[in-house]
């Protein structure tokens, strides 16, 4: 049971900033330390708090964002973990996540 997570980062979004739309070849959880995120995935939108996790599974299209103020979130995924742009072929590595 559970997934294999052996990666982890306190990740911080800006008061009314957002990650661009992307998608991550690894499921991820967050876990939010402070403030408040609305998550979309395809057309769910979730929002989540300190005390609250969402899972986002891999290549799942999403966008998160910090609500009413800054955020902090614990992010836990398995290593090795690249990012694109849906409908882009270049993926990048994640600094955080090698």
């Amino acid at each position: 049971m559970g997934a294999a997570l052996d990666m982890a980062a306190a990740l911080q979004i800006h008061a009314g900033a957002s990650t661009p739309v992307h998608l991550i070849d690894r499921e991820q959880v967050w876990m939010p330390l402070s403030g408040e995120f609305e998550v979309v995935m395809a057309d769910r939108t979730e929002r989540v708090m300190a005390g609250q996790a969402v899972i986002l599974p891999a290549n799942a299209v999403r966008r998160v964002a910090a609500v009413g103020g800054p955020a902090q979130a614990l992010v836990a995924m398995a290593a090795g973990g690249r990012a694109r742009i849906p409908g882009g072929e270049e993926s990048v590595p994640l600094p955080w996540a090698e």
